[in-house]
């Protein structure tokens, strides 16, 4: 006997023949070849069916890379911006009457806050010349 070339739609379509009916040989009466020829095909559609499922992965794919990097500089952008902007409030100013005790520099750069019991909130100031700490009362203005 020879061998007669069967195309894969012909076994693809056997094979599914198969697997709806169940009947061996009736599949193989159907498409004119032998039930070693139909185990063959399933055999082999089963493994391939196998190896097709083991690369996905369920829910939704991620986006392409060059998308994600674009949104994540455009995220960065917004947060720098907002970062180096300058705040809409103003900024408490230290009093000009402001001296220190020691030397009456006027050179002072706030160092923190301080609660204190007997006189409420105080702004800690330090003098850059001699070194001292000054503490001033914070009155809230309107």
């Amino acid at each position: 006997m020879s061998f007669i070339p069967i195309d894969p739609a012909t076994k693809t379509a056997a094979v599914k023949h198969f697997w709806r009916n169940g009947n061996l040989k009736a599949t193989a009466e159907k498409f004119g070849v032998s039930r070693n020829a139909i185990y063959d095909w399933v055999r082999i559609a089963e493994r391939n069916l196998e190896t097709a499922f083991v690369g996905s992965t369920p829910g939704r794919k991620a986006p392409p890379l060059a998308d994600q990097n674009q949104k994540l500089q455009s995220q960065l952008k917004e947060v720098l911006d907002a970062y180096h902007k300058p705040s809409q409030s103003p900024a408490a100013t230290i009093p000009a009457a402001a001296r220190c005790p020691r030397c009456s520099s006027t050179a002072l750069l706030r160092n923190g806050r301080i609660r204190s019991k007997r006189h409420g909130l105080l702004q800690r100031l330090w003098c850059r010349a001699c070194n001292v700490s000054v503490y001033l009362d914070l009155k809230k203005t309107l």
